[in-house]
């Protein structure tokens, strides 16, 4: 039993190291070494659980995997970076969490096992709920954001086309060759921009 706790321990300290470089960008060969760490550490999880027997090894092996499948999707968003990956990596984060928990219901029997697997899916429903909320919240604020850029962009054509005017309001109150020198001074400024 020390080895399975020993790797899950292990597993445990690898998915830790994996989410917490999800906001990093990283290098392929970077990519390629996590990955390669990864299944080292799912290896190593497996070789853990082969000393149990029954249920327990059941559970070992559904937690090995599910640690596997969560530290790679985690890996996935950090490699290539966006709303859309961050959410795969939450969804696969609950449904392993879910595969896990029907695997530690399995040895119950009735209610118990009823509650157990209700239990599981209102947690994964939640994670689910939280991930889909997540999506949403991104790509509003990347919406928000590319709004917001428009927006200044006009705002700024729309005020040098106003001091432009104002510009050529100026000239008019210039008669002949000095207002034809003051709009073309102005077209040159303006044009500039």
């Amino acid at each position: 039993m020390n080895q399975g706790k020993t790797a899950l321990i292990a597993l445990a300290a690898g998915l830790a190291f994996c989410t917490g470089v999800a906001g990093q960008v990283l290098a392929p060969s970077d990519y390629q070494a996590r990955e390669q760490a990864i299944a080292t550490r799912l290896s190593s999880a497996r070789k853990g659980c082969a000393g149990l027997a029954a249920h327990p090894k059941a559970v070992c092996f559904a937690e090995a995997n599910a640690g596997a499948k969560i530290a790679r999707a985690n890996l996935e968003a950090s490699y290539r970076p966006s709303a859309k990956a961050r959410h795969r990596a939450l969804i696969v984060a609950a449904d392993s969490r879910l595969a896990v928990a029907r695997v530690r219901c399995a040895d119950r029997s009735g209610t118990a096992r009823r509650t157990c697997e209700t239990q599981a899916m209102s947690a994964w429903t939640s994670a689910d709920a939280d991930a889909d909320a997540r999506l949403k919240t991104a790509e509003a604020k990347a919406k928000a954001s590319e709004q917001s850029l428009e927006d200044r962009e006009d705002a700024s054509s729309e005020t040098l086309e106003a001091r432009y005017a104002a510009a050529r309001r100026q000239c008019d109150g210039y008669v002949g060759k000095t207002r034809d020198l003051c709009l073309l001074q102005t077209r040159a400024h303006f044009s500039r921009r």
